[in-house]
């Protein structure tokens, strides 16, 4: 089952809180990362993401495949 969940555009959110929201593994958020397809600010080792920058990443997500079918 599909579980809403709400992420505030102008809040920023750590690992554990993007893991926990979306239910992805540190790893497929480093890859995210790594490949440039997540932005994210690091500040003292850590690695801070705001939620419009979340919800972005997700629509684009959702929207690469139709643009790629023509």
């Amino acid at each position: 089952m599909v579980q809403h969940v709400e992420i505030k555009s102008e809040c920023y959110y750590d690992v554990d809180a993007v893991r926990r929201i979306l239910g992805l593994s540190a790893k497929a958020i480093g890859n995210a990362c790594r490949a440039n397809e997540l932005r994210f600010s690091e500040r003292g080792g850590r690695r801070f993401f705001r939620g419009a920058w979340l919800i972005s990443w997700l629509e684009d997500e959702i929207t690469a495949p139709a643009a790629n079918e023509k």
